[in-house]
């Protein structure tokens, strides 16, 4: 159990900042949660406020034990230097904040796109090359190194690389719900190199657990936030099928390539954190409920 603690969530409208907001509220009372984001929220504890933008002191708390910073530009619908410029001025920004606040803790969501293309066929730990090869996976990086830079001598810092994120809800960018939709319209489906595509799936409620064990324990690196499977492509498509009972046809693609099937490994926070991982089929059973169709 946390005990007494002041926490700050950026992104708190997004997918993930939304469910950790109410993960942490309903924690614990003498929790106290304050979140932000550019959106508004009736949350007397919300804060709107664009972090591409400095932040105002006189909005934010003049002192917050910890910050889990979710905010990000995503890819969609941006340009390449759009993405790379936002997520490194909105970053900056909460760091300076963080410093004046006299932040204790700082939790930084990064992603396994900083790793980019794939070499060999060893298992991808914390301490393997990084080859990003998108604007988002790059500016992770770029933010890791930043974040590292700036706070790292004035706080304990963690870096979260988190897998595709799955719970309820699923944002309609993921494939996953393109999927779901294509399935409830028996529309056949199309899968490119399915043996060779890999699904390294993370459970948003694993997310939350993971958060709360590293601020009790004030552990500090770099941790590749996946579950203990690395389904491919085809058994992904296939399990998500069955729940619907779909008569949706599955086409497979077989593409000469040079990448490898990728393995995350995520032996390193299971040594600091005792967690068990919910599995993706679990997941998939809450996420593609009954009640969803």
């Amino acid at each position: 159990m946390i005990h007494r603690y002041t926490i700050l969530i950026t992104g708190a409208t997004g997918f993930c900042g939304s469910y950790l907001s109410e993960y942490f509220k309903n924690k614990n009372k003498e929790i106290q949660v304050y979140t932000t984001s550019r959106k508004k929220q009736s949350n007397s504890n919300h804060i709107q406020h664009d972090l591409s933008i400095p932040v105002p002191t006189n909005l934010f708390p003049k002192k917050i034990d910890c910050i889990i910073h979710c905010a990000a530009n995503l890819e969609q619908h941006n340009t390449e230097f759009t993405v790379i410029n936002e997520n490194l001025k909105t970053s900056f920004n909460i760091c300076q904040y963080a410093i004046k606040a006299k932040c204790q803790y700082f939790i930084n969501f990064s992603s396994i796109m900083v790793y980019g293309k794939i070499k060999n066929d060893n298992p991808i730990s914390e301490d393997s090359q990084t080859f990003p090869t998108t604007a988002y996976g790059l500016s992770k990086l770029l933010l890791e190194n930043m974040i590292n830079g700036v706070l790292t001598n004035l706080m304990n810092v963690v870096n979260l690389r988190i897998g595709s994120v799955i719970f309820k809800n699923i944002p309609k960018r993921y494939f996953l719900y393109r999927f779901k939709e294509s399935f409830l319209k028996d529309e056949s489906i199309t899968l490119i190199n399915p043996d060779k595509t890999r699904c390294s799936f993370i459970d948003l409620q694993d997310i939350a657990k993971i958060c709360e064990l590293l601020i009790n324990t004030k552990n500090t690196g770099t941790f590749n936030i996946v579950n203990d499977e690395c389904p491919n492509l085809r058994q992904t498509t296939q399990e998500i099928k069955k729940h619907y009972n779909s008569s949706s046809v599955i086409k497979e693609i077989v593409q000469k390539s040079e990448e490898f099937p990728f393995r995350f490994t995520n032996k390193k926070i299971k040594k600091l954190v005792k967690i068990k991982f919910k599995s993706y089929k679990d997941s998939f059973r809450d996420i593609y409920s009954k009640d969803d169709v």
